[in-house]
């Protein structure tokens, strides 16, 4: 596997696709090995290699403030971010199956969005001051609810979305991966991270940065009853069906129609399985992660949560004119209001 080093110290996984052999399983375990704050220990001569896994372990989950400033002081964070650091909160306690699960954010920013216009990518293109992609990221990263950010994206990008983390203080985020030429790359990636069947996905596109604390929130509470959550807004519009020949075959009832948004949210261990069938099929054809729940687990109903107008993808110009216009009337609270950029913009974005 390889590692991207930021500062002499490893503060979050990096890796690249693996290209023979046992990668795959080698990959998974050493990212699980690598703890987010972890300060390398001195070296044992005879048993370096354990020790090694041991002081990571170590690391424990609720690190005490004072250790966890300190951690922070040798990965080079500015001091600011260090005061204003939280111990982290435990995950979630399920009060249905009785165990404790995590809910993990996974931002999926591996687009070329070359339809926005230029070489840029459009996560990384500027609007009110920061990417595309780091609004993404601060709307999961101030929501309490969210134990840990992962961040899927292009291999020859991995570098910089490591330096935008490292550069903005990102301390949920612990995990900036490859994906691939396709979307369900990206997801498979991400599936490959987090082994625990208890663990709550919630799998968002980059390039949605105006998602609310609103949807974030419903997604989780979402995932108490069931085990797929898509977020959707009604359809405004009438939608045809079209057969090859251009004419007409259907015309479904609008108010049963929505407009289908992300984050999508899912257990783990309903996702796997799902994509496990899918890829045994030869026909297999994705679109987004509810689509594979859908087709290969028919049995698994799909929570629908309401979403919002002002959740926005950026696909064309228009588009990212639009985000920049809501960011410039709306000044962003602070994260311990539970306040969200997105909010008061609906009538902006018409």
């Amino acid at each position: 596997m390889n590692e991207h080093i930021i500062g002499e110290k490893r503060d979050m996984t990096v890796s690249r696709p693996e290209s023979s052999g046992n990668g795959s399983a080698n990959r998974m375990q050493s990212q699980a090995c690598l703890s987010y704050a972890e300060v390398p220990p001195a070296f044992d001569k005879v048993n370096g290699s354990a020790n090694r896994m041991q002081s990571q372990a170590c690391l424990s989950y609720a690190e005490p403030m004072e250790q966890r400033v300190e951690s922070q002081a040798r990965l080079g964070y500015p001091e600011s971010r260090q005061r204003k650091t939280k111990v982290k909160v435990p995950p979630a306690f399920d009060k249905v199956n009785g165990v404790c699960r995590r809910h993990i954010a996974v931002i999926l920013a591996g687009g070329s969005g070359r339809r926005v216009g230029g070489d840029c990518p459009k996560q990384f293109l500027q609007v009110g001051g920061k990417t595309v992609l780091e609004l993404s990221i601060e709307a999961f990263h101030r929501n309490s609810r969210i134990d840990e950010i992962a961040i899927v994206t292009r291999a020859d990008f991995i570098g910089h979305v490591s330096d935008i983390v490292r550069r903005q203080g990102y301390e949920k985020v612990r995990h900036v991966v490859a994906g691939g030429s396709e979307r369900h790359f990206s997801t498979l990636a991400a599936l490959e991270l987090y082994g625990g069947a208890e663990d709550c996905l919630l799998i968002h596109d980059a390039v949605r940065p105006l998602v609310s604390q609103r949807i974030i929130n419903d997604c989780i509470d979402a995932l108490d009853t069931a085990d797929a959550v898509d977020v959707a807004v009604a359809a405004t519009d009438t939608i045809i069906a079209v057969d090859d020949e251009g004419r007409i075959t259907d015309i479904p009832p609008r108010k049963t129609l929505r407009n289908v948004q992300t984050p999508q949210a899912f257990r783990a261990a309903t996702l796997r399985e799902a994509f496990r069938l899918a890829l045994a099929d030869s026909r297999f054809v994705p679109t987004d992660d509810c689509s594979v729940v859908f087709r290969y687990l028919p049995q698994c109903p799909i929570k629908v949560v309401e979403g919002d107008t002002a959740n926005i993808k950026i696909t064309y110009k228009e588009d990212l004119e639009k985000v920049e216009a809501a960011l410039r009337h709306t000044t962003e609270a602070d994260a311990t209001t539970g306040k969200d950029i997105a909010q008061g913009t609906k009538q902006r974005l018409k």
